[in-house]
């Protein structure tokens, strides 16, 4: 991630860099990995031969940091930290604002005269709307520090919920930044579609674990039951699949080679 200049992207400005909460390279490797077996297996369908697949992690990450390369070739100058801003036709306001609670945040973009309109009708025209600087999109933007902290001493005496419910309903793209428990137990789209379920680990002990992100129509599969503990699949693995006869496994057990 640092290496395909991802890390370098993410943080705010005037701050150090800042990596994300995941792996992402992962998935996006996986993903690319992916599209590159489908490419190969068409290939083959149509030639019936086969191929190698060279994939390179950091190549997949930096396909998608094309503004890296479009900003210095187009403007000669390296592509900054904008933390929840965006570099470039960025709306205002656009950003995560702080609501009532412990950490509880809601993310509001505001583009076009006609939103910022009904985001102020939205919230009762409070007095600082009607503030010159902030009366057309191109002031909003340049006078942003100064809308943020009007915008979250709305914010900071709402709660996160009502508030995104209040700005949808009025048309205003705005939505809770959920925690781990908000999509577990709260999310009512992550509900109906059941992406979380709970099965029963070794001991009978109900886990929640998440399903794959995709349902197919003709093949739906399902999970029915926990991974195995530690070991549990040990001697199958071992004598059934390896062909480690009883007295070798015996003298691997004594040497502690499965402690």
């Amino acid at each position: 991630q640092a290496w395909s200049g991802f890390t370098d992207l993410t943080g705010f400005p005037g701050e150090k860099p800042s990596g994300p909460a995941s792996a992402y390279s992962d998935a996006v490797a996986g993903m690319a990995g992916a599209q590159a077996v489908l490419l190969a297996l068409i290939q083959r369908a149509r030639t019936g031969r086969g191929q190698w697949i060279d994939l390179s992690q950091m190549e997949a990450m930096s396909a998608l940091l094309g503004p890296l390369v479009l900003e210095l070739s187009a403007n000669k100058s390296d592509v900054q930290r904008t933390g929840n801003r965006l570099a470039h036709g960025g709306g205002a306001p656009h950003g995560a604002y702080r609501c009532l609670g412990d950490d509880r945040w809601l993310a509001i973009t505001v583009f076009t005269d006609d939103e910022w309109d009904a985001f102020t009708a939205a919230i009762g025209s409070p007095g600082w709307a009607s503030d010159q600087r902030f009366a057309n999109a191109e002031s909003r933007l340049i006078h942003v520090d100064a809308l943020d902290k009007m915008v979250e001493s709305w914010t900071v005496e709402q709660n996160a919920e009502e508030a995104m419910h209040l700005l949808q309903a009025a048309g205003v793209a705005a939505g809770v930044v959920q925690t781990g428990e908000d999509l577990a137990e709260n999310d009512p789209h992550l509900r109906e579609r059941g992406l979380f379920q709970k099965v029963p680990d070794a001991a009978g002990v109900l886990r929640t674990i998440e399903r794959a992100p995709y349902k197919l129509s003709r093949t739906p599969g399902s999970v029915t039951r926990g991974a195995p503990e530690f070991g549990a699949d040990q001697d199958f693995v071992l004598s059934e699949i390896l062909g480690v006869d009883d007295d070798e496994l015996a003298e691997m057990a004594i040497a502690g080679a499965f402690d």
